[in-house]
């Protein structure tokens, strides 16, 4: 009876760190499987009205500084240059770690779909 209740206990301890040890990759995968879902004319028609949604209301923000949340960006804050139905051109000041170093402005391209979430920053 207790080496039933042994393997019961480990199999338990199995399923919880299995399912809740990667929710990050989850999520990621899961993008990229809409992705291939749209790009591939299977995905849902809802997602794809979401993303023009979603473009509509970032390209009210060009020009502004944001706090984006997303996976494809180290950076806190941006400033949204260009936006059309899948990608925002944003771009950002590199960190510098040298005093007197010139301050670098790079430029990068996200996909809008894997944006979480927008806040407009005080400048």
């Amino acid at each position: 009876m207790v080496e039933y209740f042994g393997l019961f206990a480990f199999m338990i301890c199995i399923w919880i760190l299995s399912g809740a040890s990667h929710p990050a990759k989850v999520k990621k995968l899961q993008r990229r499987v809409e992705a291939l879902e749209r790009r591939t004319g299977q995905g849902v028609k809802d997602s794809e009205s979401e993303v023009v949604q979603m473009s509509r209301l970032i390209k009210e923000l060009e020009g502004k500084w944001c706090i984006i949340d997303s996976d494809d960006l180290d950076v806190e804050k941006v400033r949204v240059c260009d936006v059309d139905g899948e990608w925002v051109k944003v771009e950002y000041k590199e960190v510098q770690y040298k005093k007197g170093a010139p301050e670098k402005v790079k430029t990068k391209l996200i996909r809008v779909d894997s944006i979480d979430s927008v806040e407009i920053a005080e400048e």
